[in-house]
């Protein structure tokens, strides 16, 4: 192939080369190694990188087939030479003849500008016995080289500098968010979900430490943290471990002598959350505090650690200039948080209250032995333990009649008659539905036509019977045959007799009669029943006598089941309780606690719960409403107020700190 040819080759290709998204190094490489099969001639590219004044750095060569050591010759002093003259005239230069090893060899080079500073030369080998590399050939080969290299170059390099403004833009607005944060569990919120939008992780999980023990403060996209989770458990364990070693860690683990702890850590974590890859960032308290501070001085070197994971991809790597600038945040947010806490005697993230000796003036000062200060501080304490504050457990619940009754399908089949409205009264044993069932219908015509059936042939065998002589040659069945036959038949019918009675029961029913004296609950029957199938086991309507006695259905949830189980109400003692309505929330009513449920309920959202019934005392019928929503408190006796406060105190912070 001519130079021409090669040169038309090389340019047809080098648009689908520059959309593979090469750096400028491996364009350039490609580039070259394409040309040099193209001519399949004996030659050698090479481009050096300058970093810095009279020094070059092979970055890459290309070469083509031949037997001519190339590398040796770049090693060589006559070479370096050469080198060194084009970058000190930081112009193209050659070609110019090299003599090594009683070889003569053709060299020409071209430096590689970019930012008005030269980045690397491109050079050119061949021998001058190639007829196909000549100097015109080299010279445009090494021009193209140059110009894609260059045009490559500077695309990276804005690249690089798009990245890196957004990192700072995206990191600005971070810190203006975290410093926004009013108290710690905002600012651990905030944090996670930011990491987790900002690294393109699948959760990010911030934790405090205060060494040896850790505390899950806030997972990205969770509301409430189960603490006993085995996932949070086992997050818990792995945090603990990597501040005992006090470095980062990153899982799979990177090949090298791993601590067994480690590794075993790590290995329970990805079974129980699942995650494919994770790293562990530990937020340390910054460098740049003066040592003179006397806050700085209290202040721990391990202050939390942030846990990103991925659950898709097993080889997840936050890029480093993004994590770098997280974690500083971080770990000023965590520092000015703590800070911000001692100064002003709030509550400090979990355990960090031990740390506050030494703080500055102002924090745990004590007040002046004053009598008076002493006289205030022991008549609260007296009035603590003298003045009674009422126990009151506060419950929602419905107001329903003591007497209902629902009426279920008996069988399957389709609603034919719906002889009552809503809102109707009916009185014991009235007409209510009619239900008809074709598969009872078939079975019984089957039934009733083996009963036909059987008693034909019973009859038949009663004439044999009657008819036989004993003593004629020709009969052909004797009289024992006969007899059993007969009975066999006799014990068919009664059963099938009796199959037809069920049969006849389940018919009539089919008609439902009303139960109770009442009145009926079920909106619009007509519409909901007629003609309509249902199955057996399903409510069809509901029956309660609206002019009778009344109750609350109370539902008592989480620490006010103890609360209650406690004052257990006695039944000649019942428990007072004072309600009132939805639909009539300006009126207060009083009814009597009489019964609470055996078994205590698990509910998801408050853990237990416990169901209580409280007929009702002074409620007028028109305002009740079978099913209304119904606000109660429960009066549960007496406690002295310092009692009831700190026993609230108590089990709110129990709650917070192990629940």
């Amino acid at each position: 192939m001519s130079n021409g040819d090669s040169l038309d080759s090389l340019f047809a290709e080098l648009p689908e080369l520059r959309a593979k998204g090469l750096s400028p190094e491996g364009l350039a490489k490609s580039l070259a190694e394409l040309a040099l099969q193209k001519t399949n001639t004996p030659s050698f590219v090479a481009f050096w990188v300058v970093p810095s004044h009279n020094q070059a750095q092979l970055e890459f060569y290309a070469e083509s087939k031949s037997h001519f050591p190339w590398p040796q010759l770049l090693a060589s002093q006559e070479h370096s030479n050469f080198l060194r003259t084009t970058i000190q005239t930081n112009h193209p230069v050659g070609p110019e003849r090299i003599v090594w090893n009683s070889n003569e060899i053709l060299a020409k080079t071209t430096p590689v500008i970019c930012d008005n500073r030269i980045w690397g030369i491109l050079e050119i080998l061949f021998r001058p016995d190639s007829k196909t590399v000549n100097e015109l050939f080299s010279e445009v080969l090494l021009s193209i080289l140059r110009c894609e290299m260059e045009l490559a170059k500077q695309k990276h390099e804005h690249a690089l500098r798009t990245f890196a403004n957004d990192i700072n833009e995206s990191s600005h607005r971070i810190a203006a968010r975290l410093l926004a944060c009013s108290d710690f569990p905002n600012l651990t919120f905030q944090l996670a979900h930011d990491a987790r939008e900002f690294l393109g992780c699948d959760r990010a999980s911030v934790l405090s430490i205060v060494y040896p023990k850790v505390r899950l403060e806030a997972v990205s996209g969770v509301a409430s943290l189960d603490r006993k989770a085995a996932s949070l458990v086992a997050m818990q364990s792995l945090i603990e471990k990597a501040a005992a070693t006090g470095e980062n860690l990153r899982y799979p683990l990177p090949d090298g002598n791993q601590l067994p702890q480690i590794i075993e850590v790590c290995e329970k974590y990805v079974d129980v959350s699942q995650a494919k890859s994770f790293e562990v960032h530990l937020l340390r308290h910054p460098s740049t505090d003066s040592p003179s501070d006397p806050a700085s001085k209290t202040l721990p070197d391990l202050l939390g650690a942030l846990l990103v994971e991925s659950f898709h991809t097993p080889d997840f790597h936050s890029a480093n200039d993004k994590i770098q600038n997280l974690i500083s945040l971080g770990s000023s947010a965590f520092t000015s948080a703590w800070r911000s806490a001692a100064k002003t005697n709030s509550w400090l993230p979990f355990g960090w209250t031990r740390m506050t000796q030494g703080m500055p003036p102002g924090w745990g000062r004590h007040s002046r032995n004053h009598s008076k200060t002493w006289a205030l501080a022991v008549g609260s304490l007296l009035a603590a333990g003298a003045i009674p504050l009422p126990v009151t457990v506060r419950c929602e619940g419905q107001l329903q009649p003591i007497l209902r009754r629902d009426l279920y399908a008996p069988l399957d089949g389709d609603v034919v008659s719906v002889d009552f409205q809503h809102d109707d009264w009916v009185e014991p044993n009235q007409n209510l539905l009619v239900l008809s069932s074709r598969a009872l219908e078939l079975e019984q015509q089957k039934i009733e036509g083996e009963l036909q059936t059987t008693e034909k042939r019973l009859l038949a065998v009663l004439s044999e019977r009657l008819g036989n002589n004993s003593d004629s040659e020709n009969n052909i069945r004797s009289a024992g045959q006969i007899a059993a036959e007969e009975q066999e038949l006799q014990e068919l019918r009664t059963s099938l007799r009796k199959q037809l009675e069920i049969i006849r029961k389940q018919q009539r029913d089919l008609s439902l009669t009303a139960p109770i004296r009442g009145r009926i609950l079920t909106w619009d029957p007509q519409h909901l029943l007629l003609n309509r199938p249902v199955q057996r086991g399903q409510l069809l309507t509901t029956i309660a006598d609206t002019q009778g006695d009344w109750t609350l259905e109370l539902k008592v949830q989480g620490r006010n089941v103890s609360k209650l189980i406690a004052k257990a109400p006695d039944p000649n003692k019942p428990l007072d309780v004072r309600y009132t309505l939805a639909t009539l929330p300006n009126e207060s009513y009083r009814a009597k606690l009489t019964e609470l449920a055996a078994r205590v309920e698990w509910d998801p959202e408050y853990k237990e719960s416990l169901l209580a019934l409280a007929p009702t005392l002074n409620l007028p019928e028109t305002n009740a409403r079978p099913g209304a929503k119904v606000i109660a408190s429960i009066h549960c006796g007496w406690n002295p107020i310092g009692l009831t406060w700190l026993s609230e105190i108590y089990n709110s912070l129990k709650t917070w700190l192990w629940l």
